[in-house]
């Protein structure tokens, strides 16, 4: 419950209290990891070590991408295979929505994973 502007009246919210983004964070998450708990704090730091099976790998493995990461790295390469992907690009290509779907995801993935690594370090 929320205190409203004028005479502390109670107001309430209307949505979830999750915006877009979370749900799409978390839709992202299920999807590479097959489960429904929330993501983990991670980071790109080198020589980190990662797991075959964590969402952040297939993610970087999609990009073919390596740790350290920035996120300057991360939106050139989603950009470029978006573009090459993009079943506009590919009207032959079966498979090029499900293909640009992925990367979405992929995307998704990297960018929350690199802000939490973030909050991590500049704490």
């Amino acid at each position: 419950m929320l205190r409203g502007m004028y005479g502390d009246r109670p107001t309430w919210r209307y949505d979830t209290g999750a915006g877009p983004q979370d749900f799409l964070h978390r839709k992202a998450h299920q999807f590479y990891t097959g489960a429904d708990e929330e993501p983990a704090a991670g980071g790109f730091k080198a020589g980190a070590s990662y797991h075959n099976d964590s969402p952040e790998y297939k993610a970087m493995a999609l990009f073919g991408l390596e740790p350290p990461l920035d996120m300057k790295l991360i939106k050139t390469k989603y950009k470029e295979l978006a573009k090459k992907n993009h079943p506009d690009h590919n009207p032959g290509k079966e498979n090029a929505e499900e293909l640009l779907k992925e990367i979405n995801l992929a995307y998704t993935v990297l960018k929350d994973a690199y802000e939490k690594f973030e909050k991590i370090e500049n704490k």
